[in-house]
């Protein structure tokens, strides 16, 4: 009776191995709209998709700020578009604020967690240098954040000194199963 329980237990732990390891994330676009031309300049934004789907992004801005840059708002906005009801999250963070005391919130600190190894704006106010983002290949997204599979319309507004500066915004395709083939 014992080996039976064993042995449904290790069919079920494969099984829930073989889903954790289908998740991942498919950029499909991305558009980045610098509002304020004063303040920065949009030096790259792009990415580039391979026939295996692996995702390179880039973000340089070049700051022009008459001083440097001591609050920050960040909004993110996220819409699940292939549900029948619509799943929205849309949260405002102030980002000078949580640079320097991360572990207050856990939403934020999961997508800078992703992230933080690929940019150099990784540490508390003021900044005063360029801004860059240079993915390396798959940024393991999936693994930390647990989200429904579907496409995604998000968008970051960027707030510096209660002006919206600069939005980025795209569509990602997120699954957690094996049921979207990779070379779509």
């Amino acid at each position: 009776m014992l080996n039976k329980y064993f042995l449904i237990l290790i069919i079920l732990l494969y099984y829930l191995a073989g889903v954790l390891v289908e998740k991942g994330v498919i950029l499909k676009d991305l558009k980045c709209r610098l509002i304020d031309e004063e303040f920065f300049n949009l030096d790259k934004c792009d990415y580039i998709t391979n026939t295996h789907n692996i995702e390179e992004f880039h973000l340089v801005l070049k700051l022009f700020p008459q001083r440097p840059i001591t609050n920050c708002l960040l909004q993110l906005q996220f819409q699940l578009k292939t549900f029948t009801v619509p799943l929205k999250f849309n949260g405002t963070y102030d980002v000078c604020k949580f640079m320097k005391e991360q572990q207050k919130n856990r939403v934020l600190k999961r997508f800078y967690d992703i992230y933080k190894r690929y940019m150099n704006a990784n540490h508390s106010c003021p900044y005063d240098h360029d801004v860059y983002f240079k993915s390396s290949k798959q940024i393991p997204f999936a693994d930390n954040i647990p989200w429904p599979s579907g496409e995604y319309l998000f968008q970051s507004l960027w707030i510096i000194d209660k002006r919206i500066r600069f939005i980025l915004a795209g569509i990602i395709e997120f699954y957690n199963d094996n049921t979207i083939k990779l070379n779509t």
